[in-house]
């Protein structure tokens, strides 16, 4: 169930229509190898309808098990040991589920189906990153981790097949365009170019490479039967569900790590720091709503903060918006939660407290602390016109030997100036 050899997997198809500069230079003519290229769409060449074979039905794929939509890319140096694989998505919370595609009105004997990363537009081409897998029936064939195949009978497994252990290995960003490049080459069958070919394709590549999403992907399934040797594609592709990067911060699952404070004055513009998983700083904003108790939204608003409070991708500093009602006498508990506006993805809901205006910035009134047993008498509101009372612990004649005394029953004399001075003194005795 192999190519013939000598035949290229990126052999372009019967149909040249192309609107690339590219594939009108290097077309040459319809090939005997019926079989699509995995990169054939890089050039335009993608057929819109699979032609049917007289006298035969017309064959059709289903997928039975769409793939799971969230998955962790992985670069190659990273799979060594064991990873989770791709799986299908499942009703049941705890029974897992692999891929399957089944083919429908196929008359041959068996068949064969082709799974391929595609790239997650309304028209797909071959993506750069790789489909790796284990126990899938796609042999020695050399493809470099850029399909996988099942073969598949009526005996064997009913026209369907499981695609188990699939994983997906990403492709650095720095080397996107090398990929697309000598995808491109590949699929002109190495043919000599001369310069201004040479820089339509390089061209060619760059605008791939810089609009291609390495985040999400799709998976494309084909169906060939073999005749005579060489593969003959029987029905229409099918496309899965997008599949997103679960690390990425286009994709990724929003969470709040930590907050440092969960209340705020009801007047909003109050500077708030939150930890998170790591986010897209132009494209996460904070969100602020209230529900009634019938879980309908009846408020809701954004925090005021731009993409340089966004530190490292991993810490917000926002500042609370105004609550709708700036006349609140009590506590009024809201929610905020993360906002992803490209695919309006949220991260699970946390509660906030708007207080009234009157109980924000309010001072506590001080507390007076005596200096002696008499509580109307201290240190702030000391007068030294007053006479002191007689259970003062500096009472009359007990003053230091260097303070002036007043009269001869040791009674002080106020006089401007004198008082001046028994102040200062009772005021050093207060202190030691």
């Amino acid at each position: 169930m192999h190519q013939p050899i000598g035949s290229s997997p990126y052999s372009p198809e019967s149909s040249h229509s192309s609107s690339s500069p590219i594939s009108h230079s290097f077309s040459s003519g319809n090939s005997p190898m019926m079989c699509a290229s995995p990169n054939s769409a890089y050039m335009g060449n993608s057929p819109s309808s699979i032609p049917i074979r007289p006298g035969r039905l017309s064959p059709c794929l289903s997928i039975l098990n769409q793939p799971q939509g969230k998955f962790r890319f992985r670069y190659a140096s990273e799979m060594t040991g064991t990873h989770g694989c791709l799986m299908a998505e499942s009703k049941e919370r705890n029974k897992k589920e692999y891929i399957r595609v089944q083919l429908e009105g196929c008359q041959d004997r068996e068949a064969i189906i082709r799974c391929t990363l595609v790239t997650n537009s309304s028209k797909p081409v071959p993506h750069v990153h790789r489909l790796g897998g284990e126990g899938n029936s796609n042999g020695n064939n050399g493809n470099e981790g850029e399909y996988q195949e099942m073969i598949v009978s009526a005996g064997k497994n009913e026209w369907t097949a499981t695609f188990s252990g699939l994983t997906i290995i990403h492709t650095a960003k720095k080397q996107v365009r090398e990929v697309v490049e000598r995808r491109l080459i590949n699929e002109l069958g190495n043919a000599p170019m001369n310069r201004n070919q040479g820089q339509q394709l390089k061209d060619e590549a760059d605008k791939i490479a810089n609009t291609m999403d390495l985040h999400s992907v799709k998976l494309k399934f084909e169906a060939f039967v073999e005749q005579n040797g060489f593969r003959e594609q029987i029905c229409p592709p099918q496309y899965s569900q997008a599949i997103h990067n679960l690390k990425s911060t286009h994709a990724g699952d929003l969470r709040i790590v930590r907050i440092d404070k969960v209340y705020s004055c009801c007047t909003g513009q109050e500077e708030i720091f939150i930890f998170v998983e790591k986010v897209n700083k132009k494209d996460i904003k904070i969100r602020f709503f209230e529900t009634d108790e019938n879980e309908q939204e009846i408020w809701s608003a954004f925090a005021d903060f731009s993409e340089l409070d966004v530190h490292h991708q991993y810490a917000i500093a926002f500042k609370t918006p105004a609550y709708q009602d700036p006349n609140i006498q009590s506590d009024v508990t809201v929610q905020f939660q993360l906002y992803r506006p490209s695919n309006q993805s949220t991260s699970e809901a946390k509660s906030f407290t708007y207080t009234p205006r009157e109980r924000v910035g309010m001072k506590r009134p001080r507390r007076d602390v005596p200096l002696n047993s008499d509580s109307n008498t201290n240190k702030r509101d000391y007068n030294a016109t007053r006479t002191l009372p007689n259970n003062d612990p500096v009472a009359p004649n007990t003053f230091p030997s260097n303070c002036p005394s007043g009269d001869e029953n040791g009674t002080p004399s106020f006089t401007s100036n004198f008082a001046d001075q028994q102040r200062k003194c009772y005021e050093s005795s207060v202190k030691h």
